[in-house]
């Protein structure tokens, strides 16, 4: 399955129609009904019901429908994230610090922290460190 073939199930699901589907996703029509088929005969049930009258979902396509959605809002995120990581710009850290660390260190470090990446949440975790951790 690709995610190609979901987003054009989502369009077809949300226009209920072929041709306003094919003129959103800038498609031939005839390439949006073969990747509709070809994703039918890949999951094994009928998702859309059709004929010359009408489009419409049947159930096993409104199940696939919210589960389609939640795979490609996954993907979506899967790239942001990458992205973020790849620029520097990650919207969470974690920081593991002991207890000299936390008095001496962290606070300036979460200050400017703060102040060049206003929207970066932290979580904070402290650990002993030296001989006593080791008992």
């Amino acid at each position: 399955m690709e995610l190609r073939q979901l987003t054009v199930f989502l369009a077809i699901a949300e226009e209920l129609h072929f041709g306003r589907a094919a003129e959103h996703l800038h498609l031939a029509q005839s390439s949006v009904s073969e990747r509709l088929r070809q994703l039918e005969r890949e999951v094994g049930v009928r998702l859309i019901a059709r004929n010359s009258h009408r489009v419409r979902l049947t159930p096993a396509g409104e199940t696939f429908r919210d589960e389609a959605r939640r795979v490609l809002d996954q993907a979506e995120h899967a790239m942001r994230a990458a992205r973020q990581t790849a620029a520097g710009t990650m919207d969470a850290i974690s920081i593991g610090f002991n207890f000299a660390a936390g008095q001496l260190v962290l606070p300036k470090t979460l200050a400017r922290l703060h102040a060049e990446y206003p929207r970066l949440k932290t979580t904070l975790w402290e650990r002993l460190t030296g001989p006593s951790s080791l008992r």
